[in-house]
């Protein structure tokens, strides 16, 4: 796994800036795990995880950041996944939006990509959760905490750093209320 130094996430962020305005992304999630030392260790044995515009996993992020890749995309009116509406009605609310750039995490089944069917077995986990639970697999399996006493697994830590959650959430929620009034 691909050691990252101090300050990777801060370039990692810092990559996300444009020329058009700073722009930060509601999908990004990083999770350090920090397992408990044992008697007579100085330092834990620590891994971490990422699932961010730039792909799943700590290598794929670090490989497209320092290769120069960039997460962020212009929008489209169908990415506001507004399927239940008329036409006038995506083309009004895409012209409302302040911002038509944005940073999506990369779906599907290869390396580097988030793959929905094992994270989201259920409707009822909105993507950024599912988002954290692959980043906490992938922060544990890197610090090779796979540990399966109780007391072993509640002396573990875990950082987790996330952006507001679930848009797509959001624009359900709005789009219920659309249809009611």
């Amino acid at each position: 796994m691909a050691n990252l130094v101090l300050g990777v996430l801060l370039k990692l962020l810092q990559h996300m800036n444009t020329d058009a305005g700073e722009h930060r992304s509601s999908l990004i999630q990083v999770v350090s795990i920090v397992p408990a030392l044992a008697e007579g260790e100085l330092f834990p044995n620590q891994g971490l995880g990422m699932v961010t515009p730039l792909g799943r996993g700590v290598e794929t992020t670090w490989r497209r950041l320092i290769g120069g890749d960039c997460g962020i995309r212009g929008l489209t009116p169908n990415d506001l996944k507004m399927n239940s509406f008329d036409d006038e009605k995506k083309s009004y609310t895409f012209d409302q939006l302040s911002s038509k750039v944005a940073a999506f995490v990369p779906h599907g089944t290869n390396p580097g990509e988030f793959d929905e069917g094992l994270w989201l077995n259920s409707k009822e986990i909105a993507k950024f959760i599912g988002y954290a639970l692959c980043a906490a697999d992938e922060g544990l399996r890197d610090a090779d905490w796979l540990r399966t006493k109780e007391e072993e697994k509640e002396r573990t830590g875990v950082t987790i750093g996330g952006g507001i959650g679930s848009i797509s959430v959001i624009v359900e929620a709005a789009q219920m209320i659309c249809e009611d009034v």
